[in-house]
């Protein structure tokens, strides 16, 4: 089992503040955790807090908002004439199954936020200013939330991790940055540093987290890691949109990996199927010969879908550690075995 602890909401929120720069959205979250209980004392259950609000305006009629509590996604969508009827959402954060967040397409533009919920086939979307927030504190924030909370289930002695922050005096810091890094290197990805650049750079990943293998298909970036399968996609002429979409391996139902054939006989392919309705149930990756090893690819996937074989037996013929399954994956073998002579001896009574 891979291990992870969740930090203390006081130490989590200091390192979002560290990664924004400045509390203002700290201090929003403060705010509106005040108008709610203000407005509506039993919105918000008495150990909750808010922790990111975004949408609205407090001087301006009730608009849209968006809060992500220390317990769920809590979505306000505004209606009627004036704003009088309110309609208020919420998802726990065990129910999400993926997410992804988008740099702006513009200077002035929007960033988003697309949360994928258990048996909802349309995301949940959010913009936001980037002017306001930093883009890597959202995608840690919901790192904490999601990703590790998935990976603390089953978890043995856990071990805290803690969440890497962006180089200050790199200005340069940015999805761009790593974009340059995928496009230099798409026939030669090395995961250490990869996994350094998504630390640093543009800090996506945990601080625990280890990247396994990686490999580019056109703009869209691969990478599977111990805690989640994760697409970097390039989009624009510049490559400076770019979107991180991460699948949580939990979310994974199956998978197919298919070899080169001839001169003319198409690329390599790597397919998952998830839980997920919508555009995430099925994503297809295509990548040349040369720039990725589908055996290795298929292993990664198999040992996090299935269960990682950690201890091969030894084979008493040879004394030699020999490879074998899962033992869950064993034992359902042996079962359907047993169950096949069971039919066979029937048939020739």
């Amino acid at each position: 089992a891979v291990q992870c602890e969740l930090p203390p909401a006081d130490t989590a929120m200091s390192i979002f503040a560290s990664l924004l720069g400045e509390k203002t959205l700290h201090e929003e979250a403060i705010e509106s955790e005040k108008a709610v209980r203000d407005q509506m004392p039993l919105l918000l259950h008495p150990q909750e807090n808010v922790e990111l609000a975004f949408g609205g305006d407090r001087k301006s009629p009730p608009q849209d908002k968006s809060y992500f509590t220390s317990h769920r996604v809590l979505l306000q969508d505004v209606r009627g004439i004036g704003g009088k009827k309110r309609k208020f959402h919420s998802v726990s954060y065990a129910a999400l199954q993926a997410f992804s967040v988008e740099t702006a397409h513009s200077a002035d533009g929007a960033m988003e936020l697309k949360l994928y919920e258990l048996g909802k086939s349309d995301p949940i979307s959010t913009e936001f200013s980037r002017k306001k927030v930093n883009l890597f504190a959202v995608q840690q924030f919901f790192n904490i939330k999601v990703v590790a909370r998935q990976a603390l289930r089953g978890a043995g002695k856990p071990v805290p991790p803690a969440i890497p922050r962006g180089d200050d005096n790199e200005k340069g810091s940015s999805f761009a940055e790593v974009a340059k890094y995928l496009s230099k290197n798409a026939k030669n990805l090395d995961p250490g540093e990869l996994e350094k650049q998504l630390k640093t750079t543009a800090p996506v990943l945990l601080a625990g987290e280890k990247v396994e293998i990686a490999f580019p298909s056109d703009k869209v970036t691969t990478i599977l890691t111990s805690l989640r399968v994760l697409f970097v996609d390039v989009q624009g002429v510049t490559g400076r949109n770019v979107e991180c979409l991460t699948i949580l391996w939990s979310s994974i139902s199956g998978f197919s990996v298919e070899t080169a054939g001839g001169a003319f006989e198409g690329d390599c392919e790597m397919v998952v199927f998830t839980h997920i309705l919508g555009r995430p149930s099925l994503l297809k990756q295509e990548f040349k010969k040369g720039h990725g090893d589908v055996f290795a690819i298929q292993k990664v996937i198999c040992d996090r879908v299935l269960g990682e074989d950690v201890s091969p037996p030894t084979d008493p013929g040879t004394g030699k550690k020999k490879r074998s399954w899962p033992q869950r994956q064993r034992r359902l073998y042996r079962q359907e075995k047993e169950a096949f002579q069971e039919i066979r001896r029937k048939g020739s009574r």
